[in-house]
């Protein structure tokens, strides 16, 4: 929410087309994706783990 946040903002000030608004949301998204990865990154390594002890 953020990057769309701050990419309006910018957008309004400098007055130009929906640039800012597009990066943000691209990189909020990017970022919210790689934060989901690195929760579920213990939990993937913990199921593998799992499976090769049986």
């Amino acid at each position: 929410m953020g990057g769309l946040f701050l990419g309006l903002w910018l957008d309004r000030r400098l007055g130009s087309i929906p640039a800012f608004t597009i990066i943000g949301v691209i990189v909020g998204t990017v970022l919210a994706f790689y934060g989901i990865y690195k929760m579920l990154l213990p939990l993937l390594v913990g199921i593998g783990a799992t499976k090769r002890d049986d």
